[in-house]
């Protein structure tokens, strides 16, 4: 909880209530068939989500996405939703359907060590099961893309050791520069670079 509900006791961002907005289109529930099962607008601070109120699942646009990964505010209005049920739903493994355009979705890993599998759509958004946008939030502010970023690089100078020692002509990139045209190498560039990978 927000202490006098002004700031997040963890980062010391301004506090942001998650409400929902009347009016918008109700998708239909890409996870759920059960009846009224559909998407509701849903404010996160200044950010505007879609949320299943059946499930709780959300409906993220890519822009919204990127937004919120770099956003602290969005991020506190993210960790102040409603905590899972006490007992884990074991969802099958199924491919998705966009609620926008009806295409099957790609199941993708937001990045190494997270444990969030997404759904995307690439050119309308990305589905969160209930409580993976918020583990995906605290897996960024606990440091998890700085070690996923160290893994990958020791990863691909491994990968560079094999291929010089059989002689092959390769060179593998490292990460935060081969992607995003603009990143600098930090956590910041490898941030750039997993958010394109989910996109493109």
């Amino acid at each position: 909880m927000f202490r006098g509900n002004d700031y997040c006791p963890h980062c010391g961002a301004r506090a942001v209530i998650a409400k929902p907005v009347p009016g918008g289109i109700d998708h239909a529930c890409p996870r759920c068939h059960e009846p009224g099962a559909v998407l509701r607008p849903l404010a996160l601070g200044k950010e505007h989500v879609e949320q299943c109120v059946h499930c709780g699942g959300l409906w993220v646009d890519c822009a919204t996405v990127e937004r919120i990964c770099r956003d602290a505010e969005t991020q506190a209005a993210v960790l102040q939703l409603p905590p899972p049920a006490v007992t884990p739903v074991v969802r099958p493994v199924r491919y998705l359907k966009c609620p926008c355009c009806t295409s099957l979705m790609n199941r993708k890993n937001f990045a190494h060590g997270c444990g969030v599998v997404i759904e995307v759509c690439k050119p309308h958004g990305a589905w969160f099961d209930r409580d993976d946008l918020r583990r995906m939030i605290e897996f960024i502010r606990a440091g998890g893309l700085t070690r996923a970023r160290h893994e990958a690089i020791v990863h691909l100078e491994e990968m560079n050791r094999q291929a010089a020692a059989q002689s092959t002509p390769h060179t593998y990139a490292p990460i935060g520069y081969s992607r995003s045209g603009n990143s600098d190498g930090s956590t910041a560039g490898f941030l750039a670079d997993v958010l394109l990978s989910l996109f493109t």
